[in-house]
């Protein structure tokens, strides 16, 4: 799939000047930050930036911790750079417009009216 790809080295200068004083939304960030670490350590070239961790937010620990699950939840990108790019920013949108439905707080049911009470000696005793 990368056959034709420029080499990182060559890529690392874009990658550095795009994520500049921002955020690196990765859906699985300590892997990622792994594998981007790795690739500029074999091109010779020092992180900057990518290196600390807190140039980085974890989408997979953000969306468990959002959806109220103990435990991590799938991607579904099929595991391929543009799938589970495109898939994670899906996550983020869904997160930015809310808390799930799950999670929403319901609107307190109206209380009845005295006329609409039924009469308390009308219920049959157990």
């Amino acid at each position: 799939m990368v056959t034709d790809a420029r080499p990182f080295g060559k890529v690392l200068p874009r990658l550095r000047q795009v994520t500049k004083r921002r955020v690196i939304c990765a859906y699985n960030a300590v892997f990622d930050r792994g594998v981007v670490l790795g690739d500029v350590r074999r091109a010779g070239k020092k992180p900057m930036h990518l290196e600390p961790e807190d140039s980085w937010l974890c989408l997979m620990e953000a969306y468990k911790d959002w959806a109220g699950s103990f435990r991590w939840l799938r991607l579904g990108g099929r595991h391929r750079a543009l799938g589970d790019c495109e898939s994670a920013r899906k996550v983020l949108i869904r997160m930015s417009q809310g808390p799930p439905r799950s999670r929403r707080p319901r609107p307190r049911p109206a209380t009845p009216s005295p006329d609409r009470v039924p009469n308390r000696s009308s219920w049959p005793l157990p």
